[in-house]
């Protein structure tokens, strides 16, 4: 039984970086829940994690932003939207330094907006 409750703690511990003081789905919700569809299923099973008019945005902290590319990438392509992430951390400008230097140099057109916690 011991071992289910470490196993737990370790999991959030994991999944909320030490600079966070909500987990990404908190995050997700303050950006999206006035101004698009969270979790909107697409027929290939993924979630984007909040669609909008105009934007496929991936919410995620800023130690994932190379996944963030790939994932919001998808999500436009399924969609027909653009490519954007909302970014989380703090230390948010030289993620998104390098997602924006990415999407210039292979001209992807990824919006970036960034939250410094």
């Amino acid at each position: 039984m011991n071992y289910y409750i470490i196993a737990s703690v370790l999991s959030m511990l994991v999944a909320c970086p030490a600079y966070a003081h909500e987990p990404e789905a908190y995050y997700q919700r303050m950006m999206c829940e006035d101004i698009g569809v969270m979790e909107y299923m697409l027929d290939d099973d993924t979630r984007i994690d909040c669609l909008t008019d105009g934007y496929a945005w991936e919410v995620d902290f800023q130690e994932k932003w190379a996944e963030a590319i790939g994932q919001c990438l998808h999500y436009a392509s399924k969609t027909g939207r653009h490519p954007a992430i909302y970014l989380i951390g703090d230390n948010v400008e030289k993620y998104a330094k390098r997602i924006m230097a990415v999407s210039n140099r292979y001209n992807l057109g990824i919006h970036v907006k960034a939250l410094l916690l």
